[in-house]
């Protein structure tokens, strides 16, 4: 079923985009021209709804040379305005690894200028540098050990990401470090191809659950600090908001005359009753009456229960 045609002609070469609504239920797209010659860049599928949009530029074989020289400046830059991005990741190592010199003399400034053309293009959007995995040398015949240009790789990375403002994932580490290949191609079920480069279909689901996990660690982290920083009266799902304690100031009770007053555990203390003197009699002393008595705090045996405190009354506040 044809569901739309359209012209690609043009005063000028430039990038464009069209959008076509397809039928509900469609399985396959397939797409000709009807004369000439056309240059297609690439086909996006969306649905509408809500979710994540992860947008591949990978090329096999390709270096930091391709986002640093390759690309035509002018229409990259329109085509990255125009998708939008809320976070770019860059990377890249693994096929750099082979060629030491390179990795020593011109890895770290073409990566810098790699860098400073997307942050051109996008001037405020995120950018993540991510090192390359684990590459594995075999050195004998059941050898394998990690090339050496992966930890400078790594080191470079991190030091240009730095420099730049950007976040870093070290995916070397996060992985096992030196010798995961090693390990990764002699366990089972084995997780890298015989190339000892590409992981199979597990170890890629291994290393994008290492990624994921920590985006969304310092994801719930931005929450919070914005959450704590900017909108206190906000409450983030997922985030315990940090709540100063009340400062709680001491009351005094008002006790109206006439009633008694509370002791310290609460109850309120019996009402002295003036002593009576005793009847004076021909073979006893006058008695003098003292100072009046207060209620002594009652004695409990070890073991004994405790006296409860009972509930003020309201009138004593």
């Amino acid at each position: 079923v044809e569901v739309g045609t359209f012209s690609t002609v043009a005063e000028s070469v430039e990038p464009a985009w069209h959008t076509v609504a397809l039928p509900e239920g469609t399985r396959s797209v397939d797409l000709k021209p009807l004369s000439g010659a056309v240059r297609l860049f690439g086909e996006t599928f969306r649905t509408g709804g809500r979710g994540v949009v992860y947008d591949s530029l990978g090329l096999n074989g390709a270096s930091t040379t391709v986002l640093s020289n390759g690309f035509n400046a002018a229409a990259w830059t329109e085509e990255l305005r125009h998708e939008k991005p809320t976070l770019v990741i860059i990377n890249y190592g693994t096929n750099e690894s082979g060629f030491g010199s390179y990795v020593d003399k011109y890895y770290e400034p073409s990566l810098r200028t790699a860098i400073k053309r997307i942050k051109a293009a996008l001037p405020g959007v995120p950018i993540l540098v991510m090192s390359p995995m684990d590459r594995g040398l075999r050195t004998g015949v059941d050898e394998i050990q990690t090339y050496d240009t992966i930890p400078r790789i790594v080191a470079i990375e991190r030091r240009v990401a730095a420099e730049q403002g950007c976040a870093f994932f070290d995916t070397f580490d996060a992985m096992g470090g030196d010798g995961t290949m090693a390990r990764w191609y002699t366990g089972h079920p084995r997780l890298v191809a015989g190339d000892l480069i590409h992981p199979t279909p597990q170890g890629a689901a291994m290393v994008a659950q290492l990624l994921v996990r920590d985006l969304m660690t310092g994801y719930e982290q931005y929450l919070e600090r914005q959450h704590l920083q900017h909108h206190p009266e906000v409450v983030v799902p997922g985030v315990k908001p940090v709540v100063a304690a009340p400062v709680v100031k001491p009351r005094l009770a008002v006790v109206p005359s006439g009633k008694p007053k509370p002791s310290a555990m609460g109850e309120p203390l019996k009402q002295a009753t003036p002593p009576v003197a005793d009847p004076v009699t021909p073979d006893a002393p006058p008695v003098t009456p003292d100072a009046p008595k207060q209620a002594a705090p009652a004695v409990v045996p070890p073991g004994a229960p405790q006296p409860q405190p009972q509930p003020r009354s309201p009138e004593s506040f």
